[in-house]
């Protein structure tokens, strides 16, 4: 009996619901006999199944040929760009809701004033899983930029050379904030809050000649190049915690 709270809760169904997405595309093509292109634009929201879980997300896409000097030239131009804004549940809360007593309430209890009206239990390792994920908050910003661009020439019958050069761009970002009342990171916890961010460079250079040249019953083919490739990373992140007040959050 002294488990025994009143309340008929499914703690599961409480951190989850019915999650709703939506996609849009719009797509334009076009050219002429020396000039082609395809410019696509695609945005999508995606909720999650949990709470506080979801993301919109905008990408843009755009490939052009381009053919000069007798269609002895070619050159391909590639471009994509996303942009994604995330919040992110807390999936601590689901090993805590296979746990928790469920006949405890979300919200009420002797203690709940100084729980921003949620129920708790001062024991160790065991706190409301709604509570976790509607005191706290946790999100993310995510920028890519992937470019890349090649050139191929015929010089002679069978004779082409050709460069390619290519690039990615990430900037992601994340971030996460403790309400002064979340007894999920301390009874005693003030606050806290902590962001990271993350920079990554991939670049790659080729050049190759390609030769291919058939000699009666023997087929010559000869490659060549050289490429280059460079990865570059930088990171940065801090935390704090006691702020004097809740409202500006991360």
């Amino acid at each position: 009996k002294a488990t025994e709270k009143g309340a008929s809760t499914d703690w599961f169904d409480e951190l989850t619901r019915s999650a709703l997405s939506h996609v849009h595309n719009v797509t334009l093509s076009g050219g002429s006999q020396q000039t082609t292109y395809n410019l696509s634009f695609n945005y999508r929201n995606q909720q999650g199944v949990a709470l506080n879980d979801g993301w919109d997300q905008i990408n843009g896409r755009l490939n052009l040929v381009q053919k000069a000097f007798n269609d002895k030239l070619k050159v391909q131009l590639n471009l994509s760009s996303t942009t994604r804004d995330a919040t992110y549940a807390f999936g601590e809360a689901f090993r805590y809701a296979t746990i928790y007593n469920p006949t405890a309430p979300v919200t009420g209890g002797p203690d709940a004033a100084k729980y921003d009206g949620y129920y708790q239990e001062t024991l160790f390792d065991y706190y409301n899983p709604v509570a976790i994920m509607e005191q706290n908050s946790r999100s993310g910003k995510l920028k890519r930029l992937v470019a890349n661009i090649r050139g191929d020439y015929t010089l002679a019958e069978g004779l082409t050379v050709g460069a390619f050069y290519a690039e990615q761009h990430e900037n992601t970002t994340f971030n996460e904030y403790y309400d002064k009342n979340s007894f999920f990171v301390g009874a005693d916890n003030q606050r806290q809050a902590s962001r990271r961010f993350d920079e990554a460079y991939n670049r790659l250079f080729e050049m190759t000649g390609n030769y291919n040249k058939r000699f009666g019953d023997i087929n010559l083919a000869l490659l060549g190049g050289y490429s280059f490739q460079q990865f570059d990373f930088e990171g940065f992140g801090a935390q704090n915690r006691r702020f004097l007040t809740d409202e500006f959050g991360f």
